[in-house]
């Protein structure tokens, strides 16, 4: 285990690949329409199930859609068509979603899952340093030359720490995409849900396993080099994973 200082590429390196595996890509649509919604999810696993989580606001527009509502999860044909309310948990006052999926679905598909040892529950501080990945909204519409959905993993540092949320500024110098041409960052969508993932904790300075902190729930930027994104904390969101 090294310095961070002597080693910050690899370790940024390390968790933009570790948040891309672990970050999945969803599509809110109208079946029969091309206009897609994208968003990021992740799978966790507890010990009595496993679960999609997202932002809130994203399952909300696919239930909005009613009986025509579709949310393709991941790249390959797999499509939820009716979600069954008694599988979906929504905190009041968060922005976030947990969905309850078989064991069965999960085998099929091939999902990566996060075990609770990947998850930590310690607050964030100021200038720790994260990795997410998203999958961007300029996208949306599949009906062009460009089907393919392509990530867009970010590091960025903790700006704020509040008791339900913490922001975290983007640095534009340090991003991996599979995207041939980006746009400018701060227009970019498709981040909502993402899984947010400590890989520096700058009280410690050490390099070690990337943690699950948070997920995204919304973004704001001013211009180009003003932007931030803002996450809800694993440690108020984990009580629903153990809620009947």
């Amino acid at each position: 285990m090294g310095n961070v200082r002597d080693n910050l590429d690899a370790v940024i390196e390390n968790g933009l690949e570790f948040a891309q595996r672990y970050s999945i890509p969803l599509l809110v649509f109208r079946a029969g329409e091309k206009e897609r919604e994208l968003a990021t999810g992740s799978f966790v696993k507890t010990s009595d199930s496993v679960f999609l989580v997202t932002a809130k606001h994203v399952v909300e527009e696919f239930l909005r859609l009613g009986p025509g509502g579709r949310m393709q999860i991941g790249t390959q044909a797999f499509v939820l068509s009716d979600l069954d309310p008694k599988r979906v948990r929504c905190p009041q006052n968060l922005d976030v979603a947990i969905i309850e999926f078989d064991d069965a679905t999960i085998s099929m598909n091939g999902w990566p899952i996060l075990n609770l040892v990947d998850i930590s529950i310690k607050p964030v501080k100021q200038l720790d340093l994260v990795a997410y990945c998203g999958f961007p909204g300029d996208l949306k519409d599949l009906s062009g030359h460009q089907k393919t959905i392509r990530s867009f993993s970010l590091c960025a540092t903790i700006d704020v720490v509040e008791s339900d949320q913490f922001s975290m500024r983007v640095d534009e110098e340090r991003f991996e995409t599979d995207i041939a041409h980006v746009t400018p960052m701060f227009r970019l969508g498709g981040v909502s849900g993402a899984p947010v993932f400590s890989i520096v904790d700058i009280n410690d300075g050490r390099i070690r396993k990337p943690l699950l902190v948070g997920w995204v729930h919304e973004g704001a930027a001013w211009s180009r080099y003003e932007q931030k994104h803002y996450a809800v904390p694993t440690y108020e969101v984990l009580y629903w994973f153990r809620r009947n």
